[in-house]
């Protein structure tokens, strides 16, 4: 994204993510070697009361890293990230990674943004926040 097209305060990234599939966790797990039964075991989680198998924290990360590399220059244009996890996504949920712009600068001739990264279900539970500094493109 252009330096100049950014508006602090504003969202400048959004991305839909439907019906989150249980069986990329599966495969997740298994690549991850994460023996967590929450995210392939079917029995486990409802029997711990949840509503389906549970995502990856590594997984949602990704997604709101997808926002800030729809508003960073190139895939390397990634400076920082630091993300919390709040809540759950579950399977077949569908959530939205969002990027919203906090600050811009330009230091040594190369242009930034800062943003607030955050990923929202349908009913409106956040369960990943996060921050993000990106290069952008300039002139």
């Amino acid at each position: 994204m252009h330096h100049d097209d950014i508006t602090i305060g504003e969202e400048v990234a959004t991305l839909e993510f439907t019906d989150v599939d249980p069986a990329n966790m599966k495969i997740v797990s298994a690549v991850m070697g994460d023996p967590n039964p929450i995210h392939y075991d079917e029995r486990a989680v409802d029997r711990m009361g949840h509503p389906g198998l549970i995502n990856q924290g590594p997984i949602n990360m990704g997604y709101g890293t997808q926002a800030a590399l729809a508003v960073a220059e190139s895939p390397l244009g990634i400076e920082s990230m630091e993300f919390r996890f709040e809540d759950n996504v579950y399977e077949g949920e569908d959530v939205t990674a969002v990027a919203e712009a906090t600050d811009t600068y330009v230091e040594d001739g190369q242009s930034f943004a800062d943003l607030e990264v955050r990923l929202e279900k349908t009913d409106g539970t956040v369960p990943v926040t996060g921050t993000a500094t990106v290069r952008t493109e300039n002139d």
